[in-house]
């Protein structure tokens, strides 16, 4: 059990995991504590953020083939250890 209830865990709503996608942009959306610092990143690309609800959601453009974005979520100034998501998203188009 953990000492301390007011860290709400970071949730990816959309995508799922290893989507394909035939868009060169994604929808990166989910949930974390209200004023978290939201950094997603992937090799081509670099968002930061800070969420006014505790729903955010990113346009995040994706390379062709496999792109890797990492989610970090800071829930507040003196957390120095980040939660942390790892999507795999496949952009293939036709």
């Amino acid at each position: 059990i953990s000492k301390n209830n007011n860290i709400m865990p970071l949730e990816i709503k959309e995508p799922g995991d290893r989507k394909i996608s035939e868009e060169n942009t994604i929808k990166i959306s989910g949930k974390i504590k209200k004023g978290s610092l939201i950094i997603i990143e992937s090799p081509v690309s670099q968002e930061v953020l800070t969420n006014k609800q505790e729903s955010f959601n990113v346009d995040f453009p994706l390379a062709r083939g496999e792109n890797l974005i990492t989610v970090r979520a800071y829930v507040d100034r003196t957390q120095t250890i980040p939660q942390i998501k790892t999507l795999k998203i496949y952009y293939l188009n036709e």
